[in-house]
């Protein structure tokens, strides 16, 4: 620990709550304010501006410490989380949590880098980038419109080359975040973008399931990709290619025969608590909601090789669909695997009968030619068929075509969203 990290004050501070706005003035605001907060000097909750203004206020109340509660020693940062399973929470980072992020993210990275940040500046992974950079004084830099619109590729493009150029320039590495919607989008651009995707060190994908078929898709073009799982509890990304890092413990609590249970998380990086209360925890480890198995690494099963998280959705992603029980995530997973999809979402949406019917919401990948629409219908009917048969008859899903898929400031997919907008 340096000098300048060395908590300068034996009581708290006051908790700052600042407005962070998107894309790169948001990451600039955000490298301001990491010193002071590592050092004990403040404790800063942060808002995302650039989300709207009932969200805001949601998530304002959410990262204000509850009246007569007490932060953990050693507070320094306040983040929301994204509100996808629910309404968000302000997950308490401390300076040692952070710090011990960084350090086992770089060690098991290979050291720092330059980094070009695709999420939203008020997110666990770009508050993960900007702490491991400092350690080097590497720049860190984020795509004009993070947060702030819709992807587009052109414009991120751009920004990854003017960062790699500055990057090779230092003779510093540089690597990338995204979510697996936008490495999608950009596999498809053209126009040499994933050969400046190749140039990354690593292209650090998150927030979500990364498809088999765009991992193989990313590793045909030399993208050197690395899928990630973690939540704002674990400063982001704490589990890579399903393997722990450095310190981590993975548990799977009451596996069924299949050894299929809740995954357990814990590490240097689990965050302090909530502004409203501790964390959830069973056997002192992050009881994380998700449900997986642990899996032999090696490909021949040796029984001597790490063992490998193999995720498997969510606990509350088996529903009732026809009187049959339907994985929701497999559902998602199937439609996602779709050629003929670019980003998708499924939800559940109560039925009649008291079970639920499921609704995909299908954003169709452009026609090569000339940037049309495959035909709705078509796409609908080709979909519904392709998840029967592999998930059977009941999973076969309500086929909704959108231009985008509503956001949360995280920028997770706003599920709830979609739920009320089925069931207007």
């Amino acid at each position: 620990m340096s000098a300048s990290d060395e908590p300068r004050t034996s009581e708290r501070p006051p908790v700052e709550i600042v407005a962070v706005p998107g894309g790169g003035d948001g990451v600039a605001l955000l490298a301001g304010l990491l010193p002071a907060a590592l050092a004990g000097e403040r404790v800063v909750a942060l808002v995302p501006a650039y989300a709207e203004a009932g969200v805001r206020a949601t998530i304002r109340q959410a990262v204000t410490p509850v009246q007569g509660s007490m932060l953990p020693p050693g507070a320094a940062i306040i983040c929301p989380t994204s509100g996808s399973t629910g309404r968000p929470r302000g997950v308490v980072l401390t300076a040692e949590q952070i710090r011990g992020a960084a350090r086992v993210r770089d060690e098991a990275q290979g050291g720092p880098s330059a980094w070009l940040l695709g999420v939203p500046p008020v997110t666990a992974p770009a508050l993960a980038a900007l702490a491991r950079a400092r350690t080097a004084e590497a720049p860190v830099a984020s795509w004009r419109g993070a947060g702030v619109g819709g992807f587009d590729p052109a414009s991120f493009i751009a920004d990854a080359r003017a960062l790699l150029a500055a990057a090779e320039g230092a003779g510093l590495r540089a690597r990338t975040s995204l979510v697996a919607a936008q490495l999608r989008l950009l596999l498809l651009s053209g126009d040499g973008a994933a050969d400046t995707l190749a140039r990354f060190d690593s292209v650090l994908v998150g927030g979500g399931p990364t498809s088999p078929s765009l991992a193989a898709q990313a590793a045909a073009a030399g993208v050197r990709l690395v899928r990630t799982y973690g939540m704002t509890e674990t400063f982001g990304g704490c589990v890579y290619d399903g393997l722990g890092l450095p310190g981590v413990s993975i548990r799977i609590d009451r596996p069924d025969p299949d050894g299929v249970g809740q995954v357990l998380l814990g590490g240097p990086m689990l965050a302090g608590g909530y502004t409203d209360g501790p964390l959830r925890l069973i056997h002192g480890l992050l009881a994380t909601g998700d449900r997986g198995r642990l899996v032999p690494a090696a490909a021949d099963g040796a029984t001597d090789a790490p063992l490998r998280l193999e995720l498997s959705g969510r606990g509350d992603d088996v529903v009732t669909v026809g009187g049959a029980n339907v994985d929701v995530a497999a559902v998602a997973q199937a439609v996602g695997e779709h050629p003929g999809i670019a980003d998708c979402a499924v939800v559940p949406v109560a039925a009649q009968d008291g079970g639920h019917r499921l609704v995909a919401f299908v954003v169709p990948v452009p026609a090569a030619s000339d940037g049309a629409m495959l035909n709705a219908d078509d796409l609908a009917a080709d979909l519904r068929s392709a998840v029967g048969d592999v998930l059977g008859r009941a999973a076969r899903p309500e086929v909704r075509v959108v231009p985008a898929l509503p956001l949360l400031p995280g920028g997770k997919v706003d599920h709830q969203r979609l739920v009320e907008e089925e069931s207007r």
